[in-house]
């Protein structure tokens, strides 16, 4: 039998038909463990369980107490006896429920009914103990031999989980299937955002180059020697004029300094005034 801290069902569990009872009196019914040995036992493929020294210090023996007591006569010989709820445990000071047992060692169950109506009149009164000797067990925290292990996974319902086709492995390989899913649709959504990404960066590059940026042939407006393109079609009507404004933001802050430097060495048209009028006409 399994035991663990926490505390394990027994498996198979125990259960016993009661008769010869007096149907109207009222009985306790108890289940212990009692040691049948006075050494650890050891297991070997070849030769099984052998004892293998001393045995552990016992912790104290504790009852367990079914649920139903006190009853009737007559309601305990009406059904079967179940100590389905009963768990084994190795903790020293379990909770209610529990009996404590040592990992490695033999133990005999024993049922005890006691003709009371108070479970605390177990020590003084009329009590019978019942034992059956194909019951016995020895208390590990791991199976040791692989025939009973598949045997009681085959039939124990709640080790479902350890089966091959139980309903948790069922579960668990459907769960793993959901999470794989889920990763491969977000590598998709990735891998198509990123192409989606650098096709719209492509496209405004190309709107931006078309439709930002017309090129100017400032060579050929104002004699320099290679073209420039601006950056904001709107300054396109300072630029290609022959006249500009010095004070004007838009011409200090947006043209480039060398081409600034070099437009700013074009003499500015003088006024034509009435005076150089007659000068070069000859006319007064």
């Amino acid at each position: 039998m399994i035991i663990t801290k926490s505390g394990r069902r027994m498996f198979p569990s125990l259960s016993i038909q009661l008769s010869n009872l007096d149907p109207c009196a009222h009985y306790c019914v108890f289940l212990t463990m009692v040691p049948t040995s006075k050494c650890r036992y050891k297991y070997s493929t070849g030769s099984g369980w052998t004892p293998a020294g001393n045995e552990e210090t016992q912790y104290p023996s504790r009852m367990y107490v079914h649920p139903e007591s006190p009853t009737t006569g007559e309601q305990w010989m009406s059904q079967p006896v179940s100590f389905g709820r009963v768990k084994l445990t190795n903790t020293p000071n379990p909770p209610a429920g529990h009996i404590v047992l040592s990992s490695m060692h033999k133990y005999q169950p024993k049922i005890i009914i006691v003709k009371t109506t108070d479970p605390r009149n177990l020590p003084w009164a009329p009590s019978t103990s019942i034992a059956f000797p194909e019951t016995l067990f020895i208390a590990v925290t791991a199976y040791q031999n692989e025939k009973i292990t598949k045997l009681k996974i085959d039939h124990n319902p709640f080790a479902k989980g350890f089966r091959e086709n139980g309903q948790s492995k069922c579960k668990k390989r459907k769960i793993e299937n959901e999470v794989l899913d889920i990763i491969t649709n977000e590598e998709k959504s990735e891998s198509t955002a990123k192409r989606s990404h650098i096709c719209s960066s492509h496209d405004c590059e190309t709107r931006s180059t078309s439709s930002l940026s017309p090129k100017m042939d400032i060579g050929t407006s104002f004699g320099f020697p290679y073209p420039y393109s601006f950056p904001f079609p709107y300054m396109q009507q300072h630029w290609a004029a022959p006249y500009y404004n010095q004070s004007t933001s838009l011409f200090t802050s947006v043209i480039p300094h060398d081409i600034r430097l070099k437009y700013e060495q074009i003499q500015t048209p003088k006024k034509l005034t009435d005076f150089s009028i007659k000068a070069i006409t000859g006319h007064s």
